[in-house]
């Protein structure tokens, strides 16, 4: 085993936290630092984790970039990296280069805060020359960007409009769907204005899952359909 670094809150934990408990930890550190001036408090912050990682996203955060000059732009501090890049004016590239956004220096200082913080839990063993992992939990910082925060503003509006439809829409059955440990739930059947018969739990109504039609007598055990559909038949 190769000789582990610790985050400096590695401890505070307990020997075996969950993911789940680390991002918790992680995001009462995020809102600490914010009510310390030490990240913006326009930007949003959104911490999520899975049995393998815990990944952190800055949201919300349009003036963290800044067109890309070509000079210092760089994590490192050194010019910019990227060979397509049109500010740095390589002749050998100029024939598809393109303008690009860079963090600003503001950025950067609160991406090191970040980083830190979500490192703060973490051990780290790795030898990456010979392909060796040993971490407590995986994950990265990122910033969103100005495509990102559009794709998820019109993500957010098709899941709205999706919702509306269930809401809106007519029971017209029932199903049970059976899931790989043999138990059951049972789910209404909703169509919407569109004429689109989907579960009103918002699930995916998959042709090739184990499912079964039941009775309009057939108690609702899908806890989302049931709150969602309570006057359903």
């Amino acid at each position: 085993m190769y000789e582990r670094s610790y985050g400096y809150r590695y401890a505070e934990l307990g020997d075996r936290p969950t993911n789940a408990e680390i991002a918790k930890a992680i995001r009462q550190d995020i809102k600490q630092a914010v009510s310390e001036g030490l990240l913006p408090a326009c930007w949003s912050y959104s911490v999520r984790s899975d049995s393998l990682a815990v990944d952190l996203e800055v949201r919300d955060c349009l003036d963290a970039w800044q067109e890309c000059d070509g000079m210092n732009c760089g994590d490192d501090g050194m010019n910019c990296g990227d060979v397509w890049c049109a500010a740095r004016n390589d002749p050998a590239y100029a024939h598809a280069s393109k303008p690009h956004q860079v963090l600003t220096d503001e950025a950067k200082a609160a991406k090191m805060t970040l980083e830190r913080i979500h490192n703060a839990y973490n051990h780290d063993g790795s030898e990456i020359q010979t392909d060796y992992f040993d971490v407590r939990y995986y994950g990265h910082v990122e910033f969103e960007d100005a495509q990102d925060a559009d794709f998820r503003r019109r993500e957010t509006e098709r899941l709205a409009a999706k919702k509306a439809a269930r809401q809106s829409g007519e029971v017209v059955g029932k199903i049970a769907n059976y899931g790989r440990d043999g138990g059951s739930v049972v789910h209404v059947i909703v169509k919407t204005p569109e004429g689109k018969q989907v579960l009103g739990c918002g699930a995916r109504l998959s042709s090739f899952g184990y499912r079964k039609s039941v009775g309009d007598d057939a108690a609702v055990t899908c806890s989302r359909c049931a709150k969602r559909h309570t006057g359903g038949r």
